[in-house]
């Protein structure tokens, strides 16, 4: 009996631990499922706001703008700032940036020739 109080003294340290957890862990579970909810009201608005603007951008540019968002980590297009492309932060060579600025004023619109994504100049 004496060598079992300091073990049951334990396990009721232990016990009132755990029960400290579990309540934690359920207000946890409780806050992720609220950041879920309003991340999908987030993303069911802005996918209704989507529809109308993707209809004014040609069926070609748009599954070209899809298939590289999918295949560079989410991001299909990027800003030509100075010389460097903000999708690959990669600095461009002066030629590549004067064709990239030609190409922009001919076609409406250029492409990063190092990581191919769309480039806004």
């Amino acid at each position: 009996m004496v060598e079992t109080e300091p073990v049951d003294a334990q396990l009721d340290v232990t016990a009132g631990s755990r029960a400290a957890l579990d309540e934690e862990a359920i207000a946890l579970t409780a806050s992720i499922a609220e950041a879920e909810s309003a991340l999908d009201a987030e993303l069911a608005e802005l996918a209704e706001r989507r529809g109308p603007l993707s209809a004014a951008i040609t069926p070609a540019l748009l599954t070209r703008y899809e298939t590289l968002r999918s295949r560079l980590k989410g991001v299909g297009v990027g800003r030509l700032d100075g010389t460097r492309c903000t999708g690959c932060h990669l600095a461009l060579p002066a030629a590549e940036v004067e064709a990239v600025r030609r190409q922009a004023a001919a076609e409406g619109i250029a492409e990063c020739p190092e990581c191919d994504r769309l480039l806004v100049v």
